[in-house]
């Protein structure tokens, strides 16, 4: 299903703040990678593709507190300000913004929810000028993860609103039409790859 404006949305599972002490340990090891991966490079510009609620987008300012220039969140506008960050509604397969206008695209859980996650590749690409970094539920790993806690059970662990299931080798298939893989982490249970424009 997908929200107006062909903008894909999922659980509302908050797992940023979840309640589970091994939860809590893998979302921290998560945004550990996210930041080792991003803070390599110093991007001035960024846009996040898929930002909901705009926790990653606060994360990611605070990252990198030198950072100038542009954040632009391409999501639901959430419904709290947040200092440096511009809010946009945007269909991630069809980008209104500038070719080569940002230094880092961020994808992190925004390919699993869309029906043709080679096109939001392919907009990234677009409107990059260097890199993208994004992150995919390890399958199926995932998806065991949720059974075991109890969670979707009756869909076989599946996310409500994922409808693709990426192992490292399918991703790593997509992105290469258009990224070259620079990083690529297992940080159960995500795939984090940052990769440079071909």
């Amino acid at each position: 299903m997908k929200a107006p404006n062909s903008i894909p949305f999922g659980n509302i599972y908050d797992k940023y703040n979840a309640g589970s002490p091994l939860e809590r340990f893998m979302v921290k090891r998560y945004l550990g990678a996210l930041k080792e991966m991003c803070t390599g490079f110093k991007p001035e510009s960024i846009v996040e593709l898929g930002a909901g609620e705009g926790y990653l987008a606060a994360r990611m300012v605070e990252f990198l507190p030198d950072r100038t220039g542009l954040f632009l969140a391409t999501d639901l506008k959430p419904g709290r300000a947040m200092p440096g960050i511009q809010w946009a509604a945007m269909d991630a397969t069809r980008l209104a913004l500038k070719d080569q206008s940002f230094d880092l695209v961020l994808a992190c859980e925004v390919l699993e929810h869309l029906e043709k996650p080679s096109l939001a590749l392919k907009e990234a690409f677009r409107i990059s000028r260097g890199h993208l970094l994004i992150s995919v539920p390890f399958e199926p790993i995932w998806r065991i993860g949720n059974v075991l806690r109890g969670r979707y059970v009756f869909d076989l662990g599946n996310t409500p609103g994922h409808v693709q299931h990426f192992t490292p080798g399918r991703i790593l298939g997509i992105l290469k039409t258009f990224f070259e893989p620079q990083d690529i982490r297992l940080v159960i249970p995500w795939i984090l790859i940052l990769a440079s424009k071909r």
